[in-house]
């Protein structure tokens, strides 16, 4: 998890958040409730809605809009993991059993969708949150969607590389999982480019099978760190880390700037 430090600048708009997350599951559709319930309750490190609340706060705005705002962005991500866990039959996510290894898929998707509809029904306040921060500089306006496109790299190449290795405790999902799905991602992509052409085509192969055994995915995790993938992706992560943080370098100084800061660290450092 990110720093405390980095929680406290927004330890009672994430309170609100948290509650308000609960509170829109009200639907009085007990299926949808219990479901919601379940994968809020397994974890998540609320990092969409921190990012969106620091940056509110750096603008210093007062409303309460940025709360919907938070809670709208968490929710998309929640009926994201949702559809991704339907179509990868996965079996666990954050440490817990899947919504769709309780529930099934058809339920599962059926909550993910009222998840996205929720979503957009926020929309409006969000778009307000927006204007507010439209009132900034441009240069600014550009500097934060930089900052926040440069960020995302950063997490998703670290989130690439945590399938490789993380422990399946601290990652809350099964190691491998991109591996058994046949998802090619960065640490693969650039072993697969370094690599000659016999071994390169065994890997190929392998690929290829209907099913990776948990000996062949053991095989391509030792071989991806031997050829330096794993190096890769974390130089290429830290590249990004730093792009984001030097975006900031035109904003004034202030807690919620630093904030923004350690968030660009916390990306690359994360063991989860």
């Amino acid at each position: 998890m990110p720093s405390s430090k980095i929680f406290d600048l927004v330890a009672d708009e994430l309170s609100q958040v948290e509650a308000e997350l609960f509170h829109g599951l009200n639907s009085g559709i007990h299926v949808i409730d219990d479901v919601g319930n379940h994968i809020l309750k397994s974890g998540g490190k609320r990092f969409r809605p921190l990012i969106a609340l620091l940056v509110s706060r750096f603008f210093k705005y007062q409303g309460k809009h940025h709360i919907d705002l938070a809670c709208a962005l968490e929710y998309l991500h929640t009926a994201t993991l949702l559809h991704d866990d339907v179509v990868d039959n996965g079996r666990i996510r954050r440490g817990s059993s899947t919504a769709n290894s309780v529930w099934g898929d058809k339920t599962s998707v059926l909550v993910g969708d009222f998840l996205f509809s929720y979503s957009f029904s926020l929309l409006s306040a969000a778009c307000e949150c927006s204007a507010i921060l439209g009132e900034a500089q441009q240069e600014v306006q550009h500097a934060l969607r930089s900052y926040g496109l440069n960020l995302g790299i950063a997490f998703q190449l670290i989130d690439d590389l945590l399938d490789y290795v993380a422990s399946e405790e601290g990652f809350g999902k099964s190691i491998g999982k991109d591996l058994k799905e046949k998802k090619i991602t960065l640490p693969l992509i650039y072993t697969l480019q370094n690599l000659s052409g016999d071994k390169k085509s065994t890997v190929l192969a392998t690929l290829n099978k209907n099913v990776l055994s948990e000996d062949k995915v053991s095989w391509i995790i030792r071989l991806v760190k031997d050829e330096g993938g794993f190096d890769c992706v974390l130089k290429q992560a830290k590249k990004y880390s730093g792009l984001a943080k030097e975006n900031l370098r035109s904003l004034p100084s202030s807690p919620e700037k630093n904030a923004l800061l350690e968030a660009a660290d916390y990306v690359v450092d994360r063991k989860s």
